[in-house]
């Protein structure tokens, strides 16, 4: 017996699902599935750059990488975010270098927006092949 392998649907920007999730206190995130096509691509061309540097020989200063794997959910898995103030008391831009600057805070923010993107991702698929049926 075979297995069936249905087409797919091709996962692009439009079709990538985003939904509000509550964190705390008044804060909340607007995250994109884990299968967002920009953020795969960042963090393929991240991970072959890193596989290509001399791992052995790292710094003191060589702990940016993590930030930079930050800024990369920041950039690309976050759409926006409310409940975050800066210091002029005026609410926080979303970036990746603020979104960096929320989790050096709150660490406990990067576990939960990956998570969540995860399940996001999840129920998308399959509410996709609930339709199939």
């Amino acid at each position: 017996m075979a297995l069936l392998i249905e087409k797919r649907e091709k996962t692009t920007i439009e079709n990538t699902p985003c939904e509000w999730v509550d964190w705390k206190d008044g804060v909340k995130f607007e995250i994109f599935g884990i299968a967002h096509p920009l953020y795969l691509e960042a963090r393929a061309k991240y991970e072959r750059r890193v596989m290509g540097e001399d791992l052995l020989n790292l710094s003191q200063g060589s702990g940016t990488d993590l930030e930079k794997q930050i800024a990369i959910v920041g950039q690309y898995l976050i759409k926006g975010w409310e409940g975050f103030e800066g210091d002029d008391n005026k609410p926080l831009e979303k970036t990746a270098e603020n979104f960096t600057d929320i989790v050096v805070m709150y660490p406990e923010i990067y576990e939960f927006v990956m998570n969540s993107s995860v399940e996001i991702q999840k129920a998308h698929t399959k509410a996709i092949a609930e339709k199939k049926k």
